[in-house]
């Protein structure tokens, strides 16, 4: 029996956009007026998603709560979160379309994504292919050539450096990018809050990312909470309750505390570096709960408008970066083998 248990909890995880075909679907039923369990049984025609749904029917009939039956599923993390303040709020239609935005919208970047560097990748690889051929067998042959003459020619050497120090560097940068990586995620894992956040503000780059994509979730989900009629407090309190963002939880706990010290909210911000500045003036502007959830809605669109424009330009700026580099390398490498061949016909 356990061996029959062990084997239904291995499932493969649901790709990214099958788990967007998946919300979608169940929201659907949701709004039909389908209670949730009827709506998992009508998904079930669907081979895909058979062993998931069977999978979160057996943990929501054991009491399991519908974030947790969907963590335990391999869900995204971002649909965990946004189901787990559903329990808050009540509102599960409401969580499952804004992780369905996000999902296709992440979706639709990373496709962008793969696009722009589809082509960039395959060229350098060829690119890396060349060089290694020129620098084996090319040069050496022409340096035998030049050793035979009189004449030296300077400016393949230096390209035959360049070359080298472009393996040595290309080698190099790719052990330093896999031993920070591999850091940062024990880091995440091993680190306090407190740390974690030190590090981000001390990197200008993380730190602009982080302030942004915090201040986005917990702009997002406190609207949300606000909007169910919950009070700030309760829904501060919300957020100091979940275990998927712990920058959220940290700040949350923070306000709560001054807060009942009796400071005003727009006086504890300026010291929570990774919430934006403009949140100061939201909470200064309002004193009606239902305003303040309506233009933290706002600000909320706002800032993932802002992230997707940005990650777009970024996208945007890949292949023509890339491709005039590779046109200056190649224009380079193509001058350091036909000017000495001009400057050695010339000696002849």
């Amino acid at each position: 029996m356990h061996m029959d248990l062990a084997k239904k909890s291995k499932f493969k995880k649901l790709s990214s956009s099958e788990q967007n075909k998946f919300l979608i679907r169940l929201t659907r039923l949701l709004e039909q007026d389908y209670s949730l369990i009827d709506a998992l049984n009508a998904m079930k025609w669907n081979a895909t998603w058979k062993e998931q749904i069977n999978h979160l029917m057996g943990a929501l009939k054991r009491g399991k709560s519908i974030d947790d039956a969907l963590q335990q599923a391999k869900f995204d993390n971002k649909v965990v979160s946004f189901l787990y303040f559903a329990n808050a709020h009540g509102n599960m239609s409401k969580a499952l379309k804004q992780s369905i935005q996000l999902i296709e919208q992440n979706n639709q970047l990373w496709i962008k994504f793969k696009q722009a560097i589809r082509y960039p990748v395959v060229l350098f690889l060829l690119f890396i292919s060349l060089l290694y051929f020129i620098k084996s067998y090319v040069f050496p042959a022409f340096m035998q050539l030049f050793a035979s003459t009189a004449y030296v020619s300077n400016i393949t050497l230096l390209a035959l450096q360049i070359i080298q120090l472009f393996f040595h560097a290309l080698i190099i940068g790719t052990l330093l990018i896999a031993l920070t990586s591999l850091t940062w995620l024990l880091m995440q894992r091993h680190c306090n809050v407190e740390t974690i956040i030190t590090i981000y503000q001390r990197l200008p780059i993380m730190r602009l990312f982080a302030q942004t994509y915090t201040t986005f979730l917990f702009t997002l989900h406190l609207s949300s909470l606000l909007q169910s009629g919950l009070s700030l407090k309760r829904s501060l309190t919300v957020l100091t309750q979940q275990s998927h963002y712990q920058i959220i939880r940290y700040y949350s706990n923070m306000l709560i505390d001054h807060l009942a010290g009796g400071l005003s909210i727009e006086h504890i911000l300026p010291s929570l570096h990774l919430l934006a500045p403009d949140l100061e003036t939201i909470f200064f502007k309002n004193n009606n709960v239902e305003e303040l959830a309506k233009d933290m809605r706002g600000f909320a669109d706002h800032l993932l408008e802002q992230m997707q424009n940005k990650t777009k330009k970024i996208i945007a700026w890949i292949q023509p970066t890339f491709f005039v580099m590779m046109a200056t390398s190649i224009i380079f490498i193509y001058m350091s083998l036909l000017y000495p061949m001009f400057q050695l016909i010339q000696t002849i």
